[in-house]
């Protein structure tokens, strides 16, 4: 059975090993695979991430060519595709800033005063795929769901986009049939 040693999307890569010899392997493999690619492997922006025995370890690790990766703290967090992560996806911060980024964005969309068909496309690129991505990674509670639609709500009625009395369900509702056409996240 052939193991899973290394995520990559795009520039962003992961490398896993279970010991200093396959990191040491998988490190030269990836540089080769840099280089032929014509991309840039930069192993000042490389830090390493040592769990023993569901412990973390603060080990720097120094490659063949006596580069020195600095190892990782218990306080430290990368990102990889977004996600903040340590030894764990950090859930709450996470929660927090795709909150945060899903009400700026509606909010800069709403700003704009762009006729409602354009607006409600704009707001489906914008705002419904900056959550969607989370799904199945952070874990999000019921109620925490329901509390961004709710914001969402207070923000469309303050630029009046949104009548207060109307019909929250309009608002996921097909445009063809007066609706305006937005993910329900619940």
């Amino acid at each position: 059975m052939q193991r899973l040693n290394h995520l990559l999307y795009l520039d962003d890569i992961k490398l896993h090993a279970a010991t200093k010899i396959q990191l040491q392997e998988i490190l030269r493999l990836t540089k080769t695979f840099s280089r032929d690619i014509k991309m840039v492997f930069g192993i000042e922006n490389c830090k390493t991430l040592c769990i023993a025995k569901g412990k973390l370890e603060m080990r720097n690790f120094t490659t063949e060519n006596d580069d020195t990766m600095e190892a990782m703290n218990e306080d430290d967090i990368y990102k990889y595709l977004g996600h903040m992560q340590a030894k764990r996806i950090k859930h709450a911060r996470m929660k927090q800033k795709l909150g945060e980024e899903y009400l700026n964005r509606t909010k800069s969309i709403l700003k704009t005063k762009l006729n409602g068909k354009i607006q409600d496309k704009s707001y489906q690129y914008l705002c419904d795929h900056s959550n969607i991505f989370s799904f199945g990674i952070v874990k999000w509670t019921p109620a925490e769901l329901e509390n961004l639609p709710t914001k969402m709500r207070t923000l469309l009625t303050r630029y009046r986009f949104h009548h207060p009395h109307a019909a929250k369900e309009r608002l996921t509702v097909p445009r063809q049939i007066c609706g305006r056409r937005m993910t329900d996240k619940t």
